[in-house]
């Protein structure tokens, strides 16, 4: 560049900054590495984060995360937010959604104490509210969830059916314009999550076109995508006669036209964590424990069917569940597909209480406070539906036939654990008895009872009217019997010369 050119740059230079304040324009050069070099916050996830090329997130930059519903959208938001607490910084969360499950943020490391929280009434008021966070300069980062739930001032005041056409889109640009700026200035990290927007009103089958369905091999697909190519897949489907889950092929496809009416629904998950999410017309049929419904005619409440990971019980739990079903368990029973184990034990027993537990512990609930001692309940399981018809009758606690047979002494065991007691002389066999309640079962059930532990080697107890009597030679068959599988804490209930032997 020749001298007149530099003298000329140099006073354009001068006058903007003397307009517009130093740092207006600069050459790139002249900056820090600081600045040259973005700084960024990881994602919590390795693989992600070096997928991303920079090491995670990029700061002073709107970063957007969207997919489809229920895909980890706010998991991954809030485990950015717990990697900038973890240095120190301050995070605030914008939920347009009124819907931060904060027991869920803490699990996935968020301070929920510390986390600057705010759930606003309008779009205007959250993006105001975001742009004041931002200027401050001491939030590190700032996450909008949603874009979708941002509802303008106008729509929020309006009446219903009334047409607010481009109304959410403005807002959200002149935001943008608005923030940008400061966002940069201030270096701090802003998230919005958003969803995937499809055609308006175009149905597929009673979906829109981003419902997911689960296929034969347990991954998902869209609905849309399946109606659009026509692909002949097969699905996971329940049939409504014997309540199992099976594959069906796709025969047809549909796609019904359009549509100005959509129901959203969010179902709990079964057992766990989140939310399953979908949307349909009113005439679809969902699931229920009590047979197909449609989707308009379900209330906030209603209990639906969703997808739970399957668990086989392995013989020593289903011998851990009979033997407590004859004493301190139960099978709460809210409907077919939902049937849980529960069992409470006394503060004297809590190790024996977490030995159950550590046995159940794939598909058990954590231990808590249940009156004055300590207890848990499973997951809802199909299979303890089953369980359920077998030892619950008209008439309160029964024992089927298909439970006797399955009886062997790792059930004894837990059941004598629960409930039996031994007393008596310990220098004489013949003067100790063990003694085993079972208050709620009938006489006949007790009579059967007490002929399948005579099969089983135990000798033939006595009936009583709320137990079965060992006394003689038969405490010492049934102690014989179950010493291995008496858990240590109630080594107690067994004679002198047969405890310790628990493996």
């Amino acid at each position: 560049m020749d001298d007149n050119k530099k003298k000329a740059l140099a006073g354009a230079l001068t006058q903007i900054e003397r307009q517009f304040g130093k740092g207006a324009v600069m050459r790139l050069g002249d900056t820090s590495a600081a600045v040259r070099n973005v700084a960024t916050v990881s994602t919590g996830s390795l693989g992600l984060d070096i997928a991303l090329g920079i090491g995670g997130l990029p700061r002073g930059r709107v970063t957007e995360i969207y997919g489809p519903e229920s895909s980890g959208k706010t998991t991954l938001a809030l485990q950015v937010v717990a990697e900038v607490q973890r240095t120190g910084g301050c995070a605030a969360f914008i939920d347009a959604e009124h819907a931060l499950d904060p027991v869920y943020a803490a699990k996935l490391g968020v301070n929920v104490d510390d986390l600057l929280i705010s759930q606003p009434d309008t779009g205007e008021q959250a993006l105001e509210i975001a742009d004041m966070l931002v200027r401050s300069g001491a939030v590190e980062i700032v996450v909008i969830d949603s874009v979708a739930a941002l509802t303008p001032k106008a729509e929020i005041e309006g009446d219903m059916g009334d047409s607010h056409v481009g109304l959410h889109a403005r807002l959200m640009s002149q935001a943008l314009r608005k923030l940008t700026a400061n966002i940069k200035r201030s270096n701090t990290l802003v998230i919005f999550i958003n969803q995937i927007r499809m055609k308006i009103g175009v149905m597929f089958g009673c979906f829109n076109y981003g419902a997911r369905v689960v296929l034969a091999d347990g991954s998902t697909e869209k609905i849309g995508k399946i109606v659009n190519q026509k692909r002949p897949v097969e699905v996971l489907s329940m049939d409504p006669e014997t309540g199992r889950i099976e594959p069906r092929p796709v025969v047809k496809w549909f796609r019904n036209g359009a549509t100005d009416e959509w129901l959203y629904f969010e179902a709990a998950a079964g057992g766990g964590s989140g939310r399953r999410k979908f949307t349909c017309t009113a005439n679809h049929l969902i699931f229920t424990p009590n047979g197909e419904r449609r989707a308009g005619q379900l209330q906030i409440g209603d209990e639906v069917l969703v997808a739970a990971k399957h668990y086989a019980l392995s013989e020593d739990q289903r011998q851990l569940i009979l033997g407590s079903l004859l004493g301190d368990g139960s099978l709460r029973y809210a409907s077919e597909q939902n049937v849980s184990f529960r069992v409470g034990h006394g503060e004297q027993q809590r190790s024996y209480c977490q030995w159950k537990w550590e046995i159940l512990a794939p598909f058990a609930n954590k231990i808590g406070k249940t009156g004055k001692g300590f207890g848990f309940d499973t997951l809802p399981m199909r299979q303890l539906a089953e369980l359920y018809k077998q030892a619950y009758g008209p008439e309160g606690r029964q024992i089927s036939e298909a439970m006797l047979a399955a009886l062997d002494a790792r059930a004894v065991a837990v059941w004598y654990g629960d409930d039996g007691t031994f007393s008596g002389s310990y220098e004489c066999w013949g003067h100790g008895k063990a003694e085993i309640g079972c208050v709620s079962l009938s006489m006949a059930d007790k009579e059967r009872l007490a002929t399948r532990l005579e099969e089983l080697g135990m000798g033939r107890p006595t009936v009583r009217e709320h137990s079965l009597l060992f006394s003689g030679e038969r405490t010492r068959a049934l102690h014989e019997k179950i010493a291995p599988y008496l858990h240590p804490s109630l080594d107690y209930k067994l004679h002198p010369d047969l405890r310790g032997q628990f493996h």
